[in-house]
């Protein structure tokens, strides 16, 4: 049997809540063995409401800020270069809401 290849993404979000279901629509139909992890920056609508219903039907984990409700270029850099160093997935994805990344064979 073939091993699945696994793709983990790692998404910065911010008052995302008209954007998630369709990014999580987009992926969860092209990735079968797909890990979302969405990184709620203090948003101040329905963004992490919304995380939380979708997370008990598909593989994905919300996470508190990364740069305690500020939005600074420095700590954006540094989320992203260090994000994903524990992922054990075969490809990782750093994106953000609105980056629609498709791949054919």
């Amino acid at each position: 049997m073939e091993k699945k290849t696994t793709i983990e993404l790692f998404v910065p979000v911010y008052n995302e809540e008209y954007m998630i279901p369709y990014f999580v629509e987009f992926y969860s139909k092209r990735f079968k063995s797909l890990k979302i992890n969405f990184f709620d920056n203090g948003s101040t609508d329905r963004t992490v409401s919304i995380l939380h219903s979708l997370s008990s039907f598909n593989n994905i984990h919300v996470h508190s800020g990364f740069s305690l409700e500020e939005m600074r270029e420095d700590l954006l850099l540094d989320f992203k270069n260090s994000c994903w160093k524990t992922s054990q997935a075969d490809w990782v994805g750093i994106v953000d809401v609105d980056e629609f990344v498709d791949l054919d064979d």
